[in-house]
């Protein structure tokens, strides 16, 4: 429950900014953030 590796996560680290996880009662949490790119392939305005 505290492994931080697999396929599962290696994708999620080659498809995301940024990841993690964390551990909690019964299993884990793993959250992700993805870069947004407009329909024009530039970020969106802030």
């Amino acid at each position: 429950t505290t492994d931080e590796n697999g396929r599962g996560l290696f994708l999620v680290s080659q498809l995301s900014r940024r990841w993690g996880s964390r551990p909690i009662p019964g299993g884990k949490v793993v959250w992700a953030e993805q870069e947004l790119i407009s329909a024009f392939g530039k970020k969106p305005d802030p």
